[in-house]
């Protein structure tokens, strides 16, 4: 192919792809990045990380140790028994730092009292005892004045991280929404600020009887009203989840004396007392910050002092300052805090503390690198600090905090690599085999930890196996989740780890981990959690992926790497898949994979089972057998990354380089994937590589600006050490991640004096995005205060809207006729409740006035009110007759219910009947008049009527009835009408201009005259398409970048062009009008039909006319929320009884409806029922329907002939073949 053809090519789909806002196409000559230091396989002998088996162990003691605990029984056994003796004390208290340097003390009494507030407005609220509570909480006073009123009352409290962002993508808004379900709905207990993020999702979600209670509108609460709750030692006192963004939920739960345990036990190793001063400034919902440091500082009856982590990581320094401040004794930290202060071994150098206070400063989760802690202590102790106060620590959620303390011994072993796989021998630090670990100390007193191997045999000392663990600090289940608690315990009720070490003399290593989490700057991730998220990704093959930590003991963190299966085995489609797992992963988890490696589909090592062995590609990694692919990744990534052109580029034959500005969610895999498919035979290497657009950015901005672009800059560029940002690079495909984003917030904070939350940042996380925050006041108004107005209003009586009124006025002309009865059937195929499936029914009629509408009329004008009053629900039973027999009066009676009109001012406007076949098969048909629904409301009834169904057969509760109901969008539809306020004139005037001109009457071939009263008397006939043409449809819309209704649209204008040889037409169509989210679990009649004019005659292509139908489609879903009866009304259009006004066809695509739905052991299945009826003169509704489409085409039998329909059906199915074959 030329290289003029090749550009023409490039162009054209260039032109036309989603995402791609602006491009360049070069020739080049290959080229090779910048030298940097890339990243290689870990050279480390992968033999530590195995256990051996019983049978090799050698001659010595068994790997089993356990201190005994001493019982003092003058200490509390519960935890609110901790605070009532805390709240003697003299010396204790809070501390509450906040973020902007602000002090709060508190002593324990007075917290007391505040807590005391909080439980008495729990308690008014319905909250009590037993009962459990979700904590979405960011402020620290507020969270454990928050928590302790829960244990106060007997209110199980669940401590959550609040997400980041409050979106279905965001991992921690996931967590809450998947705890919330799990614990069968319970109260969210927040602050104000967070309260329209919580709703967003609920919303979302689908959250029904989402209830959120505000902190701080309890805290004047009168306690005196307060019901205190006396746990015995065995109640579940805490909720802390190990993980639940994806599925079901791990929830640890605690009882009083497990945590209590832990805390005795901890102060048998570290020597604390009432005097000592506490420092915690990691998160409340981490067991060691919460059971380590709070509740021990609680049971000393101490001052304690509490603060964000954002405040550390806005200057890490910090950390020194409070220390010497507060005179603190005991404070701890995961590893990566550590690395953070050695980052600032200058200003520690320069500074002046006194850090001779320190007792104990543990250092938990992964261990302290060698290099990072000799240097830092080092320094350190120039100012006090001494060394043997630095405590290596080794905890679990499990086991309530912690599990051992390395205190009083050197914090390192070494031992010799070459004895891993037989007993292991200690060596000296020089010998050139020596393995570094940390000295993680002896155990608990009271819990018992033993090493074993794969069967559960009790291995020798100083032989690496599996590490159990045993006692009273050990949680003994995880809720609800019996799945879970078998995997993580044995039968004889030891917790299994999952981490890898030896037992020497009573003194724990570890030497890795082999269950499936991944620790990163001390927070888990599961493996499957982040799999099934790449798994969405384009272009990754669903079933292989992987995720891996890759860890040393000389690394402070794991690395994570990743390994997948492209969709097809093509190097730079890999390279291009890479890019949009490192900027997915970046952007909703806030951490970067080290390595991203893709593998053949038939190299992924799976069981038979077929599950992936993700130790078996680790070990390949460590092998070193991936480095020239980590090689050859890093050297693409360089560049797609860094966003620069390739350096030695020239003019040349070997490489087509396309440099192009993109959307931020864009997908880098799918724009190469299908360049590649366009271009067909092509033999050059194809290079995409993203571009900043910083000139559009210099137009945005005013010289004063300019000048916080400049600043701004510089704090990307150090946050993200990179000398080059761009205004519009991403900061998440820059390496940035959760904790470079909270530096950067309060870096913001601090320079510019304005607070952007994470979520705020991370709906588009560019230099430019900020700056425009910073400069400018933005305002957020979605239309929810105008609702609340009407929510208020108590009028009882509704006139209709405009589109209720076009129907009621075609009922006055033909009352006989069933043409707007909506009938659809719902066949449960399995053992059906019918009793609670009545239930469900009338709870979902009960929850949605629009169900119980009437008509009336007064002062001649038609209006809808709602009536209270109970439906009949008939059952018919049909299983005593024979099949033949049933199956006719079960077709008799859908098809009388589907032709039966209803009387607007007499009838209810919804029947219901349920018909018993036989004992595995029912059906419920559901006839309402189009005057009260739309086909939303009746996907919506549908899902609605199905979990409430689950909900109430399992034994669960019903949501509660919507305070927004359909009369409240009526009464503010017609406001809007009657109103012409500037916003929806424009929208009228927008119709008005687009049906402009004269409006042309179709000139279809028709088989009768047209008379001169049209009536609506119709039939209709389907025709299935099968799923090898349904594909290929899908994906012709993928190639031309058009959506399925689009695609079948333009079709379909194309084929009535043909039959007419009209160049101009106008279809009718219909669309949801679901413009606001309040609206979205409302049942009524919301769908606007709406006319489109679509020209074909200066149309040469078939891709022309998808772009001209997809332009007109768009503008219509803009101005979708103007009734189409106020169009005509505006146009004066003149209206015949022979002929519908503006258009006589029309196409719909029903997307909104699910046919097919499962519940445990019931099959459904919707089935929309036809009356002989037509609305126009012929429709064509498209049903997407498990992986095919069914065109059903609805037409006047006064116009029409059956063959005729048949023989347009056969000519449209014709087309869409050709059109995908050519």
């Amino acid at each position: 192919m030329s290289n003029s053809k090749t550009i023409e090519l490039l162009i054209e789909k260039l032109s036309n792809m989603n995402g791609i806002k602006d491009f360049k196409i070069t020739f080049s000559n290959p080229v090779t990045s910048p030298h940097e230091d890339l990243p290689v396989a870990p050279s480390l002998n992968e033999s530590w990380m195995e256990p051996i088996t019983s049978t090799d162990y050698h001659e010595g003691p068994q790997a089993i140790f356990q201190n005994n605990l001493l019982n003092n029984r003058n200490v509390a056994s519960t935890l609110p028994e901790l605070l009532r003796k805390a709240t003697g004390s003299r010396a204790g208290g809070f501390v509450f730092l906040s973020l902007n340097g602000e002090e709060e003390t508190l002593s324990y009494s007075d917290f007391y009292s505040k807590s005391i507030n909080i439980l008495a407005g729990l308690q008014n609220n319905g909250v009590g005892n037993g009962q459990f509570a979700i904590l979405q909480i960011e402020n620290v006073r507020n969270l454990v004045c928050g928590l302790w009123a829960c244990l106060l009352g007997g209110i199980i409290p669940i401590p959550l991280k609040a997400a980041g962002e409050y979106t279905k993508e965001n991992f921690e808004a996931a967590k809450v929404y998947n705890t919330w379900r799990l614990f069968q709905k319970p109260v969210i207990l927040s602050e104000q600020s967070l309260f329209p993020e919580i709703k967003r999702i609920g919303n979302s979600w689908e959250m029904e009887d989402l209830c959120i209670l505000s902190v701080e509108d309890m805290l004047d609460h009168n306690h005196l009203h307060a019901v205190l709750h006396e746990p015995n030692e065995d109640e579940i006192a805490l909720i802390l989840l190990t993980s639940g963004t994806t599925g079901m939920p791990k929830a640890a739960t605690y009882t009083h004396k497990n945590l209590l345990s832990n805390i005795i036990a901890s102060l048998q190793m570290v020597r604390l007392e009432e005097t000592d001063n506490i420092l915690n400034w990691m998160p409340l919902h981490h067991a060691g910050g919460l059971s380590s440091m709070h509740f021990m500082g609680i049971y000393l009856g101490c001052r304690q002092v509490l603060t964000n982590i954002e405040a550390f990581l806005e200057n890490p320094i910090n950390w020194l300052d409070w220390i010497d401040e507060y005179k603190i004794t005991y404070s701890w930290a995961p590893n990566f805090a550590f690395g953070h202060l050695k980052d600032r071994l200058e200003v520690i150098r320069k500074g002046s503390w006194d850090l001779s206070t320190i007792k104990y400063l543990l250092s938990a989760g992964q261990p302290v690198s060698k290099g990072t802690l000799n240097d830092l202590l080092s320094e350190l102790g120039k100012h006090g600090f001494r060394e043997e106060a630095f405590c290596p620590q080794y905890g679990m959620t499990e086991a309530s905090g912690p599990i051992t303390f390395g205190i009083g011994s050197s914090n390192w072993s070494f031992v010799s690599g070459s004895s891993f796989g037989e007993a292991v021998r200690q060596t000296e630090e020089t010998h050139p085999f020596a393995v570094t670990f940390a000295n993680l100390g002896k155990p608990l007193p009271g819990l018992a930890v033993r090493i074993v191997d794969s069967r559960n045999t009790v291995l020798r000392e100083d032989v690496v196996g599996r590490i159990q663990l045993k006692g009273p600090t050990i949680i003994k289940n995880y809720y609800k989740n019996p799945e879970a608690t078998a995997e993580s315990f044995t039968e004889d009720g030891w917790l299994i780890t999952g981490d890898l070490g030896f037992l020497s003399d009573g003194t724990l290593t570890i030497t890795g981990r082999e269950k499936d989490i991944i620790i990163i700057n001390a927070k888990n991730y599961y493996n499957f959690e982040i799999e099934n998220q790449i798994e969405e990704l384009f272009g990754v093959k669903k079933g292989f992926v992987a995720v891996s930590a890759v860890s040393s003991p000389e690394q402070s963190n794991d690395d994570l790497a990743v390994f997948f299966s492209p969709i097809k085995q093509d190097s730079d489609l890999e390279k291009h898949i890479a890019l949009d797992i490192k900027h997915y992963l970046g952007r909703y988890l806030g951490i970067q994979p080290k390595y991203i490696i893709p593998i053949n589909e038939c190299d992924f090592p799976i069981t038979s089972t077929g599950k992936i062995q993700r130790g078996e590609l680790v070990k390949c990694l460590i092998a070193g057998e991936f480095n020239d692919l980590i090689v050859e990744m890093h050297d693409y990534n360089y560049i797609g990354l860094a966003q620069d052109a390739p350096q030695d580029e020239k003019e040349g034959d070997d490489m087509i380089c396309v440099y192009y500005t993109t959307d931020q969610l864009s997908s880098s895999a799918r724009h190469y994937f299908e360049l590649r498919q366009y271009l067909g035979d092509f033999e050059r290497t194809l290079r995409l590589i993203p571009q900043s657009n910083d000139n559009d950015a210099e137009k945005l901005f005013s010289r004063k600006e300019k000048g916080v672009v400049v600043k701004l800059t510089k704090v990307f560029s150090e946050i993200l050490h990179r000398k080059i940002v761009r205004t519009t690079d991403n900061f998440y495909h820059l390496g940035g991640d959760s904790l470079k984003v909270a530096q950067l917030l309060s870096r913001v904070r601090s320079q510019f004096g304005i607070n952007i939350t994470p979520r705020e940042f991370s709906s588009n996380p560019t230099i430019l995005f900020t700056a425009k925050m910073i400069c400018e006041a933005t305002g957020d108004n979605d239309g929810t205060l105008c609702f609340q107005s009407l929510i208020d209003s108590k009028e009882r009586f509704a006139p209709l809207t405009p589109s209720q009124r076009s129907l009621w006025f075609l009922y006055q002309k033909d009352m006989d006729s069933p043409v707007y009865t909506s009938t659809f059937t719902l066949h449960f195929k399995g053992a059906l409740n019918v009793e609670c499936l009545k239930v469900s029914l009338e709870q979902v009629i009960n929850r949605h006035e629009s169900l119980h509408t009437r008509l009336r009329i007064s002062d001649g004008e038609p209006q809808q009110y709602y009536q209270n009053d109970t439906l009949k629900i008939n059952i018919l039973n049909l299983s005593f007759h024979e099949n033949i027999v049933r199956e006719s009066k079960k077709q008799e009676i859908i098809q009388k219910e589907a032709n039966t009109p209803f009387d607007l001012l007499r009838d209810p406007l919804i029947r219901l009947n349920i018909l018993r076949m036989d004992s595995d098969y029912s059906i419920l048909v559901v006839s309402i008049h189009h005057i009260i629904t739309d086909g939303w409301s009746t996907n919506l009834f549908v899902k609605e009527l199905l979990d409430t169904y689950e909900q109430f057969k399992s034994g669960g509760g019903f949501p509660k009835k919507n305070e927004l109901q359909y009369v409240h969008y009526v009464n503010w539809l017609n406001n809007m009408v009657s109103d012409r306020k500037a916003g929806f004139q424009e929208k009228i005037d927008f119709w008005k201009k687009s049906l402009d001109g004269g409006v042309p009457s179709l000139s279809f071939p028709y088989d009768y005259s047209r008379p001169a009263i049209l009536t609506h008397e119709g039939n209709f006939l389907d025709v299935q398409l099968d799923s090898l043409l349904s594909e290929k449809i899908l994906q012709h819309c993928k190639k031309l970048d058009v959506t399925p209704y689009v695609y079948m649209l333009s079709l379909y204008s194309f084929l009535l062009h043909r039959y007419t040889g009209q160049g101009e037409l106008v279809i009718g169509t219909v669309m949801a009008n679901r413009t606001f989210r309040e609206f979205e679990t409302i049942m009524g009649y919301f769908a606007n039909t709406l006319a489109l004019r679509i020209n074909l005659e200066d149309k040469n292509t078939l891709e022309e006319l998808f772009l001209h139908v997809k332009q007109v489609v768009l503008e219509a879903q803009e101005y979708q929320d103007v009734p189409l009866e106020v169009v005509i009304g505006e146009m004066e259009v003149r209206q015949s009884r022979s002929t519908s006004p503006l258009f006589q066809t029309m196409f719909t695509y029903q997307n909104e409806l699910i046919h097919h739905y499962q519940i445990k052991d019931l099959q459904i299945e919707l089935t929309v029922e036809n009356n002989h009826t037509s609305k126009f003169d012929f429709l064509l509704h498209v049903y997407p329907k498990e992986g095919s489409f069914l065109l059903r085409m609805e037409y006047n039998t006064s116009l029409l002939r059956k063959e005729t329909i048949y023989r347009f059906l056969e000519h449209y199915k014709r087309l869409l073949e050709g059109v995908v074959e050519n």
